[in-house]
């Protein structure tokens, strides 16, 4: 009988390098693009809807029609290149599992390392569950400790963002100013005028009071009154 031949490791450095910068530059491309679509948000919902208005975020000054378009472009482009990242992030990690294979145990099939990110539910544990079994056999293979609180520390911190954008985006169902605004402290934290004010709350309308923003609600956003003789010329009546 022939030996069994020993297993053809594919390389992993240069996958691994351009997704480490691809994942570096999503999270900084997701972090921005929410935070700029969620304070513009807020501010023209403010400023339409409130007395105070709107002080202004980081990065956040226009509000209206024109500045919710460009903010959510930017969040449809910061989905792209999160999801460009995505797919090389499960590539490096199938050709990870594929080379560690003979050593070590792995507690799902090899189909699930790329399965298990788009299965409800099961993609809060299951790629966790794969990514550790790939460190405890690499550092088997390696000698060395093949303790998982990185990964798991990791894991716990993906997970906590994306939980964190669901509350976002349910608290945006029903577009309240004070729904908006919690969003928007929710992925950035307090902005200029809740410093300002020490923490209280801005002057609203009630937090039942639904808020239909339209192209058409903006337009026809009523003019300030002009005062003075210029508000008796545009009457028709003399000064």
């Amino acid at each position: 009988m022939h030996p069994a031949a020993p297993p053809v490791l594919r390389p992993l450095g240069g996958l691994a390098a351009a997704t480490s910068v691809m994942l570096g530059i999503a999270a900084v491309a997701w972090a921005w693009a929410v935070h700029v679509w969620a304070w513009t948000s807020y501010g023209t919902y403010a400023r339409l809807f409130t007395s105070d208005g709107f002080a202004g975020a980081p990065g956040v000054s226009a509000t209206g029609i024109g500045p919710m378009k460009s903010s959510s472009i930017g969040l449809g482009v910061a989905v792209l290149v999160s999801a460009v990242a995505a797919g090389l992030f499960i590539g490096w990690l199938v050709r990870a599992r594929a080379n560690v294979e003979p050593f070590g145990q792995h507690r799902h099939t090899a189909g699930w390392a790329v399965g298990g990110w788009f299965v409800p539910f099961a993609n809060l544990a299951v790629p966790g569950r794969v990514v550790a079994d790939v460190w405890r056999a690499s550092a088997a293979r390696s000698g060395q400790p093949a303790g998982t609180a990185l990964v798991t520390a990791w894991w716990l911190t993906a997970t906590s963002t994306w939980v964190l954008y669901v509350l976002v985006m349910t608290s945006r169902i029903e577009p309240t100013v004070p729904a908006l605004h919690t969003a928007a402290v929710l992925v950035h934290g307090p902005g200029p005028a809740d410093r300002r004010r020490g923490g209280a709350r801005d002057r609203r309308r009630p937090a039942g009071h639904a808020l239909a923003v339209t192209p058409a609600a903006v337009a026809t956003r009523p003019p300030r009154r002009r005062g003075g003789a210029a508000a008796r010329r545009s009457a028709g009546r003399p000064p």
